[in-house]
């Protein structure tokens, strides 16, 4: 969580500036303050990951909740409030730590080498590989943003890393022309195992991982 401040930032800039990082879907955990306040004062931004494991049966094995950590979110939130670029599709990513076996370990058509990956199903860069899902869903409320999607493991393995990434488009692109999934550039990015976060989580082949990342503000 990062919150970023400035006394002379104009009350309507600011308002413009939360609407359209809602808008866009944006999780960066950046934000601006509202003029006249104390150094003290500013919105914040919280990212809170979900990752439920479930048997064949739709029992519930695991249940696993930590926080988002920013990647290069920021770089895409400033394009777009300068509108130099328009969101396109979410992706949310999941893959073991090194040395570890992924749960889409040996899948095809995810974004890197035995990564998962779940979009939008209206995005237009599906692969239609085995280590894709198209059931991403994502959903807007007044103070937050959330993603949920599922995907079923390939093989026994371990969730250690999860993040999410999307694209843009020229300004001048519509918003519902810009369809792309994702992009080179993690948006958001969080590991698990290290101080702060819980332990990595096991899965077996056939098990359904459902990920659910939610940005609020407060």
């Amino acid at each position: 969580m990062l919150t970023l401040r400035n006394r002379h930032q104009p009350a309507r800039l600011t308002t413009w500036i939360v609407a359209m990082s809602l808008a866009a879907g944006a999780p960066a955990s950046a934000a601006a303050a509202q003029g006249g306040g104390g150094p003290q004062e500013g919105i914040k931004v919280h990212g809170r990951w979900v990752v439920e494991v479930r048997n064949p049966d739709g029992t519930l094995a695991t249940r696993t909740e930590f926080n988002n950590a920013l990647a290069s979110g920021d770089q895409n939130l400033s394009a777009l409030l300068a509108r130099l670029s328009v969101p396109g599709r979410w992706e949310l990513l999941m893959t073991a730590v090194p040395g570890d076996p992924s749960p889409c370990q040996g899948g095809t058509g995810g974004k890197f080498a035995n990564w998962c990956r779940i979009i939008e199903s209206a995005a237009s860069n599906s692969t239609g590989g085995t280590a894709e899902s198209r059931d991403l869903v994502v959903a807007f409320g007044t103070t937050s943003v959330s993603m949920t999607g599922t995907i079923t493991a390939l093989a026994d393995g371990i969730v250690g890393r999860v993040a999410t990434s999307f694209s843009t488009c020229p300004a001048a692109t519509a918003v519902a022309s810009c369809n792309v999934a994702g992009s080179a550039v993690l948006f958001s990015d969080a590991s698990l195992g290290f101080p702060g976060k819980p332990a990595p989580v096991p899965v077996v082949a056939g098990q359904t991982i459902k990920l659910t990342v939610t940005f609020t503000f407060s």
